[in-house]
């Protein structure tokens, strides 16, 4: 058995990992989400690199959470607290952008979960939407204008509407994150 990380900011040190991705050189990608940013190693742990800060700007992140990473090497994060989803090549450069917060179609509730599929395809777990949305692939460029993908399949559950927050009560992921983190 291989194990990596110890608690904190630094370099390989992590602060609330919650996500986890391999490409198929064998890299790992860690979403350290209470350090707002994206850690790569090696296969046996290795530092490699890192990027993002915390924010809303692209490239920067309030709760990163789920991360997949697609046949060609593309990273996509599910950057929670910004109710949307980032796409950046393996070495962290900024590609896209999508969604905000809402219930329509394209918007997410404090996503957490995606996949990416063998065609490229991607699947977002919208939680406190009670969904998961499918998007067709997205075209690969190099600039850093947003090529917003389109819906294919959304609410897989039950519920599709343009209501609030089904529960008004929960309170938000900061505070749960920031609640739990205060705890150590």
């Amino acid at each position: 058995m291989t194990k990596w990380g110890s608690y904190g900011s630094g370099y390989g040190q992590f602060d609330y990992p919650v996500g986890i991705a391999v490409d198929s050189y064998g890299y790992v990608y860690v979403a350290d989400s209470n350090n707002y940013r994206i850690q790569k190693f090696t296969s046996g742990g290795t530092y490699v690199s890192q990027w993002g800060t915390v924010g809303s700007g692209y490239g920067q992140f309030d709760y990163p959470w789920g991360i997949a990473v697609d046949s060609s090497g593309y990273v996509y994060v599910a950057d929670s607290n910004n109710h949307r989803i980032q796409k950046f090549t393996s070495d962290g450069t900024f590609m896209t952008a999508w969604g905000s917060y809402g219930t329509g179609d394209g918007y997410f509730d404090v996503p957490y979960g995606i996949a990416v599929d063998s065609s490229g395809y991607v699947y977002v777990a919208d939680p406190y939407n009670h969904r998961v949305q499918k998007f067709q692939p997205i075209a690969t460029s190099s600039s850093l204008t947003l090529n917003t993908p389109r819906i294919t399949e959304s609410n897989l559950s039950t519920i599709k509407s343009s209501k609030t927050r089904p529960n008004k009560s929960r309170p938000p992921l900061t505070r749960r994150l920031r609640t739990t983190r205060n705890k150590k």
